[in-house]
């Protein structure tokens, strides 16, 4: 995957912003990739990890399958509750990105102002069917919650017609998702034009027993050098956050309010602690009655 640089270090060069990501995803693309598409990730500052959340968390990425088929509740087992789980706070494999520039620029400039803000761009393909075989490969091993891991694999294999090591090609890497089923309806993605990263388990092995965490995003190979496209990394100097976030703001498109338009009342860390509170009891009460 070929990585080139943009800084924002002036207000020309913000307003030169999207001809400069265009012309260097042209520079580095390959032919046939006419459609592909560009995913944008804002963040407002450097973060040496960026990753999905059930990765940032021990016990719920140990306990992933459990967790997950808990939150999801009578929901079948689908990457639309999955979904469902992602915009209520959970924590899921599942990376936040935006089709939008202006989102992805509102994010990277709406906080830390003593800080530098960032934008990934990803030109690559993605998966805009939810019937697309992998979808239910990935699905099926997200929400798995057994102990014989590569025993499910092989069951994987035999269900989709594969060898054990295509299965696990498979989920070692990560996929954006752009399909409706898998926004539910949810306001707040729709405003943000958002969309999926779902991260595999980079090191998973055919014979581990237990699931392997993903690679995070980094600046030297995006998603890994084994993936097709061009990431573009743009660095915007701190002391221009506020100028950028006017610039957006007027006339009021990109604000808070119109991009989180079903903002919970409680801050989102304390609805996660609270809700991993209750697994953890649902787990305790779960190994009582087995013993």
């Amino acid at each position: 995957m070929s990585v080139r640089n943009y800084e924002i270090n002036t207000v020309e060069d913000f307003e030169n912003l999207n001809s400069e990501i265009e012309k260097r995803i042209k520079d580095s693309s390959p032919s046939g990739t006419e459609n592909w598409r560009t995913f944008y990730r804002g963040e407002a500052k450097k973060y040496n990890d960026v990753n999905a959340s059930i990765f940032r968390d021990d016990f719920l990425f140990n306990h992933e399958g459990k967790y997950l088929n808990f939150l999801r509740g009578n929901d079948e087992v689908s990457l639309n509750a999955l979904g469902k789980i992602q915009h209520y706070g959970g924590c899921t494999r599942l990376l936040d990105f935006s089709k939008d520039l202006n989102v992805a620029l509102y994010m990277a400039c709406c906080a830390h102002d003593c800080e530098d803000g960032y934008i990934y761009c990803y030109n690559t393909n993605f998966i805009d069917n939810e019937s697309d075989p992998i979808c239910d490969i990935i699905k099926d091993y997200t929400f798995y919650n057994g102990s014989d891991l590569s025993g499910f694999l092989s069951k994987l294999a035999d269900n989709y017609g594969k060898t054990v090591s295509d299965i696990v090609e498979i989920l070692k890497k990560d996929y954006f998702l752009d399909f409706d089923v898998l926004k539910d309806g949810n306001l707040r993605i729709q405003r943000q034009s958002g969309l999926f990263l779902w991260m595999g388990d980079t090191n998973l092995k055919s014979s581990n027993a237990n699931k392997e965490k993903a690679m995070s995003l980094s600046d030297e190979d995006g998603r890994g050098s084994t993936y097709p496209g061009v990431v573009v990394i743009v660095k915007i100097a701190h002391e221009l956050k506020e100028k950028i976030r006017d610039r957006l703001e007027n006339p009021k498109i990109y604000t808070k309010g119109d991009l989180f338009p079903d903002e919970p009342k409680n801050n989102m860390t304390s609805y996660q602690n609270t809700e991993r509170h209750f697994f953890e009891s649902f787990l305790k009460d779960k190994n009582k009655t087995k013993s």
